[in-house]
């Protein structure tokens, strides 16, 4: 695995990849390309449900998103929050990243030990590694 994305990461590549950067769109093209997996914490794929139902992103999002991850080539692959990651939680600083999603996806990077892919401002001026 490459890298990790934030949501709304994996919701751009798949449906408005201008919305990238192109250090980000280049991360997952490789990777892609390379038949690579780009990690997509478990707590994603809930906000992706979530967002859904406030008619924020298109009504079928978690069923694409479930083809994305079970596809054979699909770029995407789930990773299941656990311990592992939940201790790593105490790594990310919560005065610097408050939100528990986002804390759980930058310690689910940290526990793969690749970067998190996001344009978020606050995780990028933390302490995970990040491309963007």
């Amino acid at each position: 695995m490459k890298a990790v994305a934030d949501t709304h990461t994996a919701i751009w590549y798949l449906w408005k990849p201008e919305n990238l950067s192109p250090e980000a769109t280049a991360v997952m093209d490789e990777s892609a390309n390379a038949g690579e997996r780009i990690g997509l914490s478990s707590i994603t794929l809930c906000e992706v449900v979530y967002l859904a139902e406030k008619q924020r992103i298109r009504s079928d999002a978690f069923e694409l998103f479930l083809e994305a991850i079970y596809a054979p080539d699909g770029i995407f692959e789930e990773v299941a929050l656990d311990s592992g990651i939940i201790s790593l939680m105490r790594n990310v600083p919560l005065s610097q990243i408050p939100n528990m999603p986002d804390r759980i996806i930058a310690a689910t990077a940290l526990f793969l030990k690749v970067p998190l892919i996001t344009k978020d401002r606050e995780i990028r001026n933390s302490n995970i590694p990040t491309v963007w």
